[in-house]
C-alpha cells in the first residue's frame, strides 16, 4: 500500500508523467510486492529555482530530469526486494524516457498497516484485503 510522491521539474509533459505513473506501478507490482490495483501516486512540479538539489552528491550528476520518488510503504522489504525495485525503476525509465540512471533517486519511509485510513476514518487492517 504504498503513497508515492513523486517530484520533477516542470519540463516534464502530461504524457511523459502518465508513463512516469505506468512504469512505477508495473515496477511496483513486479518488483515491491504491491497489489494490482493498489496505485497511489501524487506529482509534485517545480520550476528550476523552487528546488535546490546537489547535481553530484552520490550521482554521476543529475541533470533537469531529475525525479525524486518519495514512497510511504506499509510494510518493510527486504533489502534485496528494495535494491532490485530501484534498480528495476530506473532501467525502465531509462529504456522508455531516456531518463538516465544518475536522475532518479528514491526514498523509501515505512509505517504500520494501522497507520492508513483509505476511507471514513476506518483503520486499514490486512483482513480488509484478504
Amino acid at each position: 500500500m504504498p503513497l508515492t510522491h513523486i517530484h520533477l521539474s516542470t519540463q516534464y509533459t502530461h504524457g511523459e508523467r502518465a508513463q512516469i505513473s505506468r512504469i512505477l506501478q508495473d515496477v511496483l507490482i513486479t518488483s515491491f510486492d504491491v497489489p494490482k490495483y493498489d496505485c497511489f501516486q501524487l506529482f509534485h512540479r517545480y520550476q528550476k529555482d523552487d528546488w535546490v538539489i546537489d547535481s553530484n552528491y552520490l550521482s554521476a550528476g543529475r541533470t533537469e530530469r531529475f525525479i525524486l520518488f518519495e514512497i510511504t510503504a506499509g510494510k518493510p522489504r527486504s533489502y534485496e526486494l528494495q535494491q532490485n525495485f530501484m534498480q528495476q525503476l530506473a532501467a525502465h525509465l531509462a529504456q522508455n524516457l531516456a531518463i538516465a540512471p544518475s536522475d532518479v533517486m528514491v526514498v523509501i519511509h515505512y509505517n504500520r498497516a494501522q497507520d492508513w485510513s483509505f476511507a471514513s476514518g476506518k483503520l486499514f487492517k490486512l483482513e480488509d484485503i484478504q
